[in-house]
């Protein structure tokens, strides 16, 4: 029952069916943000990286409303669909809503920081007036990529990602490096509009203009719940950051803190490309309580084995790996990052009960999970912030991440007892993964 033996049994079948391809541009998309989250601090001044963090941040919140969810729901219903026609319907009306309402946000944006500075950031309340007119292309993006996803063209979807990864990388990187924050700001635009000139040659043919409320009001039925728990997930990774800008005012202290957030989020691409490549056996065997609770221990010991020791060498190494990347620029950096250490810890913990109650059908309850981490941590980045600054703001992060994971564990551990002991599903049946063990 080692799941490590199940999935290199699958190694084939999965090379053929593509999830490989969607793992490694995953992985490398992943690697490709942490390298421009690392470039951009070295290029750039603490302020100057405290003023992008918080245009990152906006960015962020504003394109996950902007999106409604629907490009999960264009993933899900198009490749539950067996007339294709009906699937390009689905897309072709999800996508002109999910435009329509993401350039509605964009102008709402764009109204809000014009009348005031609610980020409290005025430089970059000046590059979000226009950066903020690139949500729509990310939405495109994002929808272009669930169709091609739902329509299992794994490949053509794996290869977009790296472009796209690349493309931000490179452009962005490189524009940064020879203008600075102008730069950074053309950067973002070049990179959005070459993504969404890469995904519309793909996904044009595909395209119609017919109207349907039916399938507008189906995609809307389950968008809407998946974009309120991103919206409150998303939250917990940027609060921090808005907190900072509009308490203290400060973009170097902004900077220095997300020097730290930086180095901590990149600790997280071991458990995430885990989870990933996990997932397709978790679901097979949602139904096999037994199994599925195998799976899960033996995924939480190998996790948290590896976290451990990640997250230990990063605690001593801390001073040593700021000076070496970023130099003596950020010299509160590495008190920040010990502190944000447990908090990933214990996010990477919840990684893998997160998606096995994903793997169970049960998002309602990741949302619960996600939307009381979210006004905790709203809470305490306001009364730690104000009392602590910048270690304030980290022990809020990892508090909240702590809560999180216990949360987590707790609805996972009564869905798996009640659908065992209460409900009279016998622990063994139900479900695929017998054989496969």
């Amino acid at each position: 029952m080692n799941p490590i033996r199940t999935l290199s049994k699958g190694w084939s079948r999965a090379l053929s069916r593509g999830t490989l391809h969607l793992l490694f541009s995953m992985g490398f998309s992943q690697a490709a943000m942490l390298m421009l989250g690392l470039a951009l601090a070295r290029f750039l001044a603490p302020g100057d990286f405290g003023h992008v963090r918080v245009i990152g941040a906006v960015l962020k919140l504003a394109v996950i409303p902007a999106a409604l969810g629907i490009p999960a729901a264009i993933s899900k219903y198009t490749a539950e669909c067996q007339d294709r026609g009906e699937g390009k319907k689905l897309f072709s009306q999800g996508l002109a809503f999910s435009l329509a309402v993401s350039a509605f946000v964009s102008g709402l944006l764009f109204a809000i920081l014009s009348a005031g500075n609610p980020v409290g950031d005025e430089v970059a309340r000046r590059w979000l007036l226009g950066l903020g007119w690139t949500v729509p292309l990310s939405v495109f993006s994002a929808g272009s990529l669930a169709y091609l996803q739902g329509e299992k063209r794994i490949r053509e979807m794996a290869l977009c990602q790296g472009i796209l990864a690349a493309c931000r990388l490179f452009v962005v990187g490189g524009l940064t490096f020879a203008f600075f924050l102008p730069g950074y700001a053309a950067g973002v635009w070049g990179a959005e509009l070459i993504g969404v000139l890469v995904l519309w040659r793909l996904t044009r043919p595909d395209l119609s203009f017919s109207w349907g409320k039916a399938a507008l009001l189906k995609l809307l039925r389950l968008g809407i719940f998946t974009s309120l728990g991103l919206t409150f997930a998303t939250l917990t990774l940027t609060m921090d950051t808005l907190c900072l800008s509009a308490i203290l005012g400060d973009p170097a202290q902004v900077g220095q803190y997300g020097v730290a957030a930086t180095l901590a989020m990149g600790l997280l691409l071991v458990p995430e490309a885990i989870s990933q490549s996990f997932f397709p056996h978790l679901s097979e065997c949602c139904r096999n309580l037994r199994l599925l609770r195998t799976y899960f221990f033996h995924l939480l010991e190998l996790v948290g084995i590896v976290m451990l020791l990640v997250g230990a060498a990063a605690w001593a190494l801390a001073p040593v790996l700021v000076g070496a990347v970023f130099g003596s620029k950020y010299p509160q950096a590495a008190g920040v990052l010990r502190i944000l250490i447990p908090g990933i810890f214990f996010y990477s913990l919840q990684k893998i009960s997160g998606i096995t109650l994903f793997a169970r059908g049960r998002t309602d309850l990741n949302f619960y999970v996600t939307l009381i981490g979210g006004i905790l941590d709203i809470v305490l980045n306001i009364i730690l912030i104000r009392k602590y600054g910048l270690p304030g703001a980290a022990w809020a992060t990892s508090a909240t991440f702590a809560l999180r994971t216990g949360l987590s564990f707790w609805f996972l551990s009564r869905e798996l007892l009640k659908h065992s002991l209460v409900s009279g599903i016998p622990d063994g049946e139900g479900g695929a993964g017998d054989e496969r063990a």
